[in-house]
């Protein structure tokens, strides 16, 4: 047996790791595990914002949210999240997850109708990683 530990993904290994986790999952819960991605081009068609996750076991599991500095503040994170929320719903989802560091935008998820229900603490020494919920239904 070789064990190796390394900062460099392989691609082909991260992929079957997710793949083998998804069949594994699949025997636990009805429906399949789908991507959902919602990304926003400005009229040059430059990426300005983007939204990355899955819906999976009824949920909506948010990975990633970015919206570039310069449209920070125009709606599109809300937009975004709105857009993911409601394709979730069609999916038949019920609720929606994410997490974010408490440098980023806790406030602006509790906006968005998200509530937290767990947070760790000392990340950089200083900083909290916030869980949150929302109910879709």
């Amino acid at each position: 047996m070789d064990i190796e530990v390394t900062n460099k993904a392989d691609q082909h290994f991260e992929a079957r790791i997710v793949d083998e986790i998804r069949k594994y999952n699949a025997a636990f819960s009805k429906g399949t595990v789908e991507q959902l991605s919602v990304y926003v081009r400005n009229a040059d068609s430059e990426l300005v914002g983007g939204l990355s996750g899955a819906t999976f076991g009824s949920w909506l599991h948010i990975d990633l949210l970015w919206v570039s500095a310069n449209e920070r503040g125009n709606g599109i994170g809300s937009r975004m999240l709105l857009d993911a929320e409601q394709e979730a719903k069609k999916r038949g989802c019920t609720g929606a997850t994410l997490d974010t560091y408490s440098f980023q935008a806790l406030d602006f998820y509790i906006k968005q109708g998200y509530s937290q229900f767990g947070v760790l603490q000392g990340y950089a020494g200083k900083y909290k990683r916030h869980y949150l919920e929302k109910c879709l239904t």
